[in-house]
């Protein structure tokens, strides 16, 4: 009792005294910070195994839709992250099963983002079709992509992007699962709009956005496969925010820095003490999305993302003086 008497006091201090994000933390403020995200977690994981997990809610999520009625249909929102629309993605998911991001313009619906869970979309473009399958009831895809103030030639082969009355369609596929259909996401203009340019503005919030929702990504696809979800680790991040700020400050992208540390010589300078340690890193995606994807169907990136013996992860985003996000994904199983 007194050592729970004494964790909780020391959990109230983070809150009250937060963090500044300015600067890097230091070993206490990550020991206590990870102590405190195990017992939330341990928290949110007791009272999820008694939650009734909805079996056919995903397809009844619709633009238009009220907040009202999806918060009916999925529970409330596990975690709300500002994202590249200059908006908010309500994150929805039981234990990272059916995972869903909602976008909400004056409490409706205006944006759906679904990954690792069967879903259906418009001609009946179904979770599991191939491109060419998709092309065939959709026909030929945006080959630019047009913004308020930008336009990008799309070159992505492990995606397809329509525009239809009004409303932007994504369709991510998998190479390495015969190359289906596995996400999707569905955006009105409206809300494409609210993003004036292609890189959203950086910021300390939008920083721990990314990281947050890079970290949920990994688990949906880890647990969708069978594998337990890693654990989120502050000590970890904070090597990996710094080879992530190292990247954009010095416009390098390579495991090895221009010191010529590679990535196990970095976390051990942290004193990050491991058995099975690798690292994942991207560049240049608009959001944590595109990275994931492009991480998936990378076989050694993938590798990490769904080793079994992985138990703990830290993520770390920075942004270059062109607003173009570098990601680093550090990932651990302790001795």
């Amino acid at each position: 009792m007194k050592k729970l008497l004494i964790f909780l006091l020391l959990l109230a201090g983070m809150f009250i005294f937060p963090l500044r994000l300015l600067s890097l933390p230091d070993e206490w403020t990550l020991y206590v910070k990870d102590n405190a995200r195990d017992y939330i977690d341990g928290q949110q994981n007791d009272s999820a195994v008694t939650q009734e997990v909805p079996t056919s809610y995903i397809n009844d999520i619709k633009l238009g839709m009220s907040k009202e009625r999806v918060d009916r249909l999925l529970g409330k929102p596990k975690d709300q992250l500002i994202n590249q629309y200059n908006d908010t993605w309500y994150v929805y998911h039981h234990q990272y099963r059916n995972f869903i991001l909602v976008d909400y313009i004056e409490s409706t619906v205006n944006g759906i983002y679904i990954v690792a869970s069967p879903f259906h979309s418009i001609e009946n473009v179904k979770y599991g079709m191939t491109k060419s399958q998709v092309q065939q009831q959709l026909g030929e895809p945006l080959e630019i992509f047009s913004g308020p103030a930008y336009h990008l030639r799309i070159d992505e082969p492990h995606a397809l992007f329509y525009l239809i009355d009004g409303i932007y369609y994504t369709y991510y596929f998998d190479q390495h699962e015969d190359h289906q259909l596995v996400g999707m996401k569905v955006v009105t203009e409206a809300l494409e709009n609210k993003k004036t340019r292609l890189y959203a503005n950086p910021s300390n919030e939008l920083k721990t956005a990314y990281e947050t929702l890079d970290y949920y990504l990994i688990n949906a696809d880890r647990v969708k496969h069978g594998l337990p979800p890693l654990r989120y680790r502050d000590k970890i991040s904070n090597t990996a925010l710094k080879h992530s700020q190292d990247m954009a400050d010095h416009d390098f992208f390579n495991h090895i820095n221009l010191e010529g540390l590679d990535p196990f010589d970095r976390m051990q300078r942290d004193a990050l003490h491991y058995r099975l340690a690798g690292e994942n890193l991207a560049y240049g995606q608009i959001s944590p999305i595109e990275a994931h994807h492009g991480l998936m169907n990378s076989l050694g990136h993938r590798k990490n993302i769904l080793n079994k013996d992985f138990e703990q992860v830290g993520i770390g985003v920075a942004f270059n003086p062109e607003n173009i996000p570098y990601y680093t994904e550090n990932y651990i199983t302790e001795n």
